[in-house]
């Protein structure tokens, strides 16, 4: 009897446990309408794991990170008197926040922006965190809180613009120039072309010349390495005739070139490039010259 008695007496504290912590369980819920109900044990990598009682028995549910439309995570990284205060209507400026293509607005705090998927961790009106996570190409606008409250905005699915002055590099002296990327991103394949004139000293007429480049562009905000290769059109208004070159009168001359550079792009969307730009042609090449490029995105 006294067995039976103890027996049930850790079934009922063991209902009562479960009980108490059913609200505070993590979750991850599916795309496809499937929530998993448990203790999350691993949202690092591609793929998810969560723990969760199957006929009595723990069983670890792995799913895709793809698959995921949000999760839950009670054992978060920050206190929950951290998590407060971030989320305190005290101190707006703390939260980020994401606005979505179809009009939706998460607004708490980022916890990873890597990759072509994005998590959220936001505050419902229960006082409840969820983690969502977002498409990055389904954001249009995002709002990271920085330092001393002031918000950079970074426009998701804008095409990264840039204007800028040059010296040196692709445009050999120096020239205005437009920047952009090929798709909806500040990185990857891009294309520059510009415009400069010239008038050395001695020269009766002015040179004209129009860089163009193809780049690739690797890297996050602020920092961007840059590799491309490019050519600089120009006129020879009169001849030139030096120690170990000749460029006839009238003759348009192509100059090729290639860009090792770092790109530098600061909150204020101010631009800065320097890097070495190799110079080549039919008469001479200078393996090293360097360009130095000022400007702003647009």
């Amino acid at each position: 009897m006294k067995i039976l008695i103890i027996h049930f007496f850790f079934i009922g504290v063991s209902i009562l446990f479960s009980w108490n912590n059913l609200s505070a369980q993590d979750f991850i819920e599916l795309k496809d309408g499937t929530i998993y109900e448990g203790e999350i044990m691993d949202t690092n990598g591609p793929k998810y794991k969560i723990r969760i009682i199957e006929n009595g028995e723990e069983v670890d549910v792995i799913v895709k990170r793809k698959n995921v439309l949000q999760f839950r995570n009670k054992n978060t990284s920050r206190s929950q008197s951290t998590l407060s205060d971030v989320f305190s209507s005290d101190s707006p400026s703390q939260l980020d926040s994401v606005t979505m293509l179809d009009g939706r607005q998460f607004v708490g705090l980022m916890l990873d922006t890597n990759g072509a998927k994005y998590r959220i961790k936001v505050k419902d009106e229960a006082g409840t965190y969820t983690d969502w996570i977002i498409k990055r190409a389904d954001i249009e606008v995002m709002k990271r809180a920085g330092r001393n409250s002031k918000y950079f905005n970074e426009d998701i699915n804008k095409r990264a613009k840039v204007i800028f002055l040059e010296g040196g590099g692709t445009s050999i002296f120096y020239g205005i120039n437009f920047d952009s990327r090929i798709f909806k991103k500040d990185t990857g394949p891009g294309f520059s072309v510009g415009f400069g004139a010239t008038r050395f000293t001695g020269d009766t007429n002015t040179r004209f010349h129009f860089p163009m480049s193809f780049n690739h562009l690797w890297g996050r905000k602020p920092h961007y390495a840059e590799l491309g290769i490019g050519m600089n059109i120009n006129n020879n208004p009169q001849e030139i005739r030096g120690t170990n070159t000749s460029h006839e009168e009238g003759k348009v001359r192509v100059i090729g070139s290639l860009v090792f550079a770092y790109r530098f792009v600061t909150t204020k969307d101010f631009f800065f490039r320097v890097g070495m730009t190799p110079i080549f042609s039919k008469e001479e090449t200078i393996p090293f010259y360097a360009g130095l490029a000022i400007g702003f995105k647009i």
